[in-house]
């Protein structure tokens, strides 16, 4: 014999157990594992170095997790780095162990900055952006600020500027002097 009977969650996560006993029967007994029905994924990183060497591949392994820090296999991760870097690949699956690994070179700094977008089927996107300093080494390129670009740039239009006006100046010069003086003429 059996019975239907239903049971309510309460929002909380964790296990149950749900036993059944009668006069003159064995027992039985079952556990029950309560999860969300909407999990988000977790992206974590691991083997990042900072400051990242200028130019020199780092494999990077990423796991993802849901919402019970449980490892979630055949994740899919979109891996969208700025352009101070480049990686090895644009997307990865995640293993049966929640991980997986990729390449990545910090092409120019100060710092860089890498976007994972994870998705799989019955779980929330999930998401998580990462800066990381990056060593560059002393006088190259790519240790000028933004700061400084915009310095240089305001003294260029200066410069152009105070070029052009000279320019004119000269220009007018040079016309006066060609011109004859106005004569008074009266005609009566």
């Amino acid at each position: 014999s059996y019975a239907e009977f239903t049971i309510e969650t309460k929002d909380k996560i964790g296990k149950v157990t749900i036993s059944s006993s009668a006069r003159g029967v064995v027992g039985t007994e079952t556990e029950i594992k309560t999860t969300t029905s909407s999990s988000s994924l977790y992206v974590f990183t691991s083997g990042l170095i900072e400051p990242m060497p200028l130019g020199k591949e780092i494999e990077v392994k990423i796991f993802v997790d849901d919402v019970l820090a449980e490892s979630v296999a055949g994740v899919t991760v979109r891996i969208i780095p700025n352009e101070n870097a480049t990686t090895t690949v644009d997307v990865v699956r995640t293993a049966a162990d929640g991980s997986a690994t990729f390449g990545l070179v910090a092409l120019s700094g100060p710092e860089i900055t890498i976007e994972f977008a994870a998705s799989a089927p019955g779980y929330k996107d999930g998401g998580k952006s990462i800066d990381i300093l990056v060593d560059v080494p002393e006088g190259s390129l790519a240790e000028i600020n933004a700061e400084w670009i915009v310095y240089l740039i305001i003294g260029g239009i200066a410069v152009v500027a105070i070029v052009i006006g000279l320019f004119l100046k000269k220009s007018k010069e040079t016309v006066d002097e060609e011109e004859e003086p106005w004569e008074d003429v009266d005609d009566i």
